[in-house]
């Protein structure tokens, strides 16, 4: 008999069982990076199952503006739902296992929907094509079949399959290559990986303040770096990078790995005059995965289209290393 339940319902290492064992799964679906991401909203993720077979899951996270009502009862409504990931389905499911969990899902998200007084539902997936079974062909916007408007993003992808230290420097642009000779050759520069320690998290944690400040952006819950550190960090699910500057730490950047796919996550740095060493951090961080047989490194979204402005600055970083663009697909639940 089919079923929905909540991922409070499930034990957890079943649930990351599945998205272990699932080809389809990857890090942003575990119960792991839940936990880091509960600044997100509250966790309203959950499994369709079919007896006591986990089929599918899809991560999913909500916020709620509550109005007070007579007598002291609250009501939840205007809410909003947001999703890293997406879904992660077992392998070979059949179409019409395929049409019954889709079909499970959208009856799921509306009630959700009438329940809470859903506004909005976004998808943000996170995939490498590579590395999905080779039957898969997403010629489309898979999201389209859980009822889900279309979004593409151009994203850059490092293959480390076929390559070497050597194509990986010479694949970089030519200003990139240059940057990363200059502090390459720069005694006073010192790069070393991060200890899941309070010192170390201390120093990420101003320097991630200094950014995004800067930038006026809201700065992430100290809660969130502590996850990374002492849970992410000592799994080896990531990978954290300092770059020293005459014995002090100027910048730094994550990467997140699973399954032999490496993703960008955050970089943080001194001042914003720090391209070169943000860009030499990261081909660091591609030499690293290359030496840990990870076959691919996504370095993220590439709005190679834009014409001016900061986000095209940043489109031009994150196309600097050689990488191939690809489309990752978002989504827009299309609400009732």
């Amino acid at each position: 008999m089919y079923q929905v339940l909540d991922y409070n319902s499930i034990d957890k290492f079943l649930w990351d069982k599945f998205i272990s064992d699932s080809s389809y799964g990857w890090l942003h679906h575990t119960s792991d990076f839940m936990k880091m991401n509960q600044h997100l909203g509250e966790n309203k993720s959950f499994a369709i199952m079919n007896g006591n077979e986990i089929l599918a899951i899809y991560v999913l996270y909500g916020n709620f503006r509550c109005k007070k009502k007579l007598f002291g009862l609250v009501e939840k409504r205007r809410g909003s739902l947001f999703s890293i990931g997406g879904f992660c389905i077992k392998d070979d499911l059949s179409k019409k296992q395929f049409k019954k969990v889709t079909s499970l899902f959208k009856e799921t998200i509306d009630n959700m929907v009438s329940k809470y007084g859903i506004k909005s539902f976004n998808t943000m997936m996170l995939y490498a094509p590579a590395l999905l079974p080779k039957k898969t062909n997403w010629l489309v916007n898979p999201l389209i079949f859980w009822g889900q408007e279309n979004i593409d993003v151009p994203y850059s992808l490092v293959d480390l399959e076929n390559t070497n230290e050597d194509d990986i420097y010479k694949n970089c642009s030519e200003t990139t290559r240059q940057e990363i000779k200059k502090i390459s050759n720069d005694e006073n520069y010192n790069i070393r990986v991060a200890n899941p320690s309070e010192e170390d998290l201390c120093i990420y944690y101003n320097l991630h303040k200094k950014t995004y400040k800067r930038t006026n952006a809201e700065v992430f819950p100290l809660s969130y770096f502590k996850e990374l550190f002492f849970n992410l960090l000592k799994k080896d699910y990531c990978r954290i990078l300092f770059l020293e500057y005459k014995n002090k730490v100027i910048a730094s950047n994550i990467f997140v790995k699973y399954k032999g796919l490496e993703f960008y996550l955050a970089n943080a740095s001194e001042d914003e005059k720090s391209n070169g060493v943000n860009k030499f951090l990261v081909y660091k961080q591609l030499t690293m995965a290359l030496r840990e047989n990870a076959k691919s490194s996504c370095i993220g979204g590439s709005r190679i289209y834009l014409r001016s402005g900061k986000l095209k600055g940043l489109a031009e970083f994150k196309t600097s290393f050689g990488g191939s663009i690809y489309t990752n697909y978002d989504g827009k639940y299309i609400l009732k």
